[in-house]
C-alpha cells in the first residue's frame, strides 16, 4: 500500500476500485485517509506510512490509475 499512498499524494488517484474488508464503510475510510494526506502535521514520510497501515488493515485490494 506504500505506492498507492505515494502516488495518491503526489498525481492522484483515478478509476480506483476498493475492496473493503468486512464491515468498513469505505466512505467514511477513505475520508479518514484523505484528512491524514492534507494535514500539516506530522511529517510526510510519517503519513505515508501511517496511512498505507491504515489502508492494508481497512482493505483487501485496490486497482487504480495514476492522475497524472
Amino acid at each position: 500500500m506504500d505506492k498507492l499512498v505515494s502516488t495518491w499524494f503526489f498525481c492522484g488517484l483515478k478509476n480506483c476500485k476498493w475492496v473493503p474488508k468486512e464491515g468498513i464503510d469505505t466512505g467514511k475510510a477513505l475520508r479518514h485517509i484523505k484528512a491524514i494526506l492534507g494535514s500539516f502535521e506530522p511529517k510526510h514520510e510519517h503519513k505515508e506510512a501511517g496511512c498505507a497501515y491504515l489502508l492494508s488493515e481497512w482493505f483487501e485490494d485496490v486497482t487504480y490509475e495514476r492522475a497524472k
